[in-house]
């Protein structure tokens, strides 16, 4: 009995310990950015090699009006606080009240947090971007807006081509863009 009891308390404890080792991978709420019209929400977790680290989020457009040249800036600090580098990540174009997930892989080691130090962004040009769902479809035809990024350049190619979709256009992006499929 005794030995039944000493396993279920270590595995207690293992269970304990190994959730409270694993990242939290939710994201907090959306929260406004000091002087800018964007809300954001980020995540992060530290690693031992390069790549290792991540920070993941989202930013929402709360202007009225579209963002272009959106970039997010994080600065990685060390046990002691000290800044070790930047990592960014960036959208050419942002609509009003849309929201754009970010991920960025910085390459520092021995990174203990990462802060959030600057949103750059400007207005948007009028008429600048013309890949949009209003600007692409036709009357009787149905269309759908796809955000993709490089690590799955052709998700929107599976996702859409299959149901009889044909890509009508891609936005500017180099991480990140979107396209507007129509049939």
């Amino acid at each position: 009995m005794r030995a039944i009891a000493a396993i279920a308390a270590i595995l207690l404890l293992t269970a304990s310990l190994a959730s409270a080792a694993e990242p939290n991978t939710g994201l907090p709420q959306l929260k406004p950015v000091a002087g800018k019209p964007v809300s954001i929400s980020f995540n992060y977790r530290t690693g031992n090699f390069s790549g290792a680290s991540q920070i993941w989020g989202e930013l929402r457009n709360d202007s009225p009006k579209p963002l272009a040249n959106v970039r997010v800036h994080f600065t990685a600090h060390d046990a002691n606080g000290k800044v070790m580098g930047t990592s960014t990540d960036s959208v050419e174009r942002l609509a009003p009240g849309e929201t754009w997930s970010f991920e960025i892989h910085p390459k520092e080691t021995g990174v203990r947090r990462f802060e959030l130090k600057d949103v750059e962004l400007s207005e948007a040009s009028a008429g600048a971007e013309t890949c949009t769902l209003d600007a692409q479809k036709k009357p009787g035809e149905s269309c759908v807006l796809c955000d993709s990024w490089d690590g799955d350049s052709a998700k929107c190619l599976k996702r859409l081509s299959p149901q009889g979709y044909k890509q009508r256009c891609r936005s500017a992006g180099t991480r990140t863009w979107s396209e507007v499929w129509c049939r």
